[in-house]
């Protein structure tokens, strides 16, 4: 713990994906590293993390995040327009709304967070239904439908920084607004 009165010092977040770091003789010794050669100055690689992700996330659970989240996207794509075509199979509800769910919560844990809310209206939404609190509504569908269509678009954002076409944003507010009966 510092002592009062001390700053812990932070340091910024790397932007680019190489640093150079040129450490003295001195201080690799002091260090316990060899040092380089002065023509040729040690680099310390960063690995580059998909867009929007928590920093401090692990790299390998990262890629088992985007792996899980391929596969429950297949899941919902599969299911919810099932579902849209036969409103008596409820167990294609159920399993996308577990899909959701799933989504919901990996997303938060390796800082997904955009996708994670996202998740959740949708979850949210589904919750109603099953619940019936609320009924099935043209709206409702539509809304249902642009959620299976942009999901594909959060994940890729993820993985490679292309910004969704659609306005997950505007789909996320809607699902909310139709779960609580506006």
């Amino acid at each position: 713990m510092p002592e009062p009165g001390r700053a812990v010092p932070t340091v910024a977040p790397v932007a680019d994906a190489t640093r150079t770091v040129v450490i003295d003789g001195a201080r690799a010794a002091e260090l316990g590293m060899r040092a380089a050669p002065s023509s040729a100055p040690p680099v310390l690689a960063v690995e580059k993390r998909p867009a929007r992700l928590a920093a401090s996330a692990d790299p390998e659970l990262i890629a088992l995040f985007l792996e899980e989240a391929r596969e429950e996207v297949a899941r919902i794509a599969k299911h919810l327009p099932a579902w849209d075509q036969d409103p008596s199979a409820e167990a294609d509800l159920i399993t996308s709304r577990r899909a959701f769910h799933t989504l919901k919560g990996s997303g938060r844990v390796v800082g997904a967070h955009e996708l994670a809310e996202f998740a959740w209206a949708i979850e949210n939404l589904l919750n109603r239904l099953l619940d019936r609190t609320i009924v099935r509504t043209p709206a409702i569908l539509a809304s249902l439908r642009e959620a299976v269509a942009v999901l594909p678009q959060l994940v890729d954002h993820l993985e490679t920084g292309t910004q969704p076409s659609a306005d997950f944003a505007g789909i996320a507010a809607r699902a909310h607004a139709l779960a609580a009966g506006r």
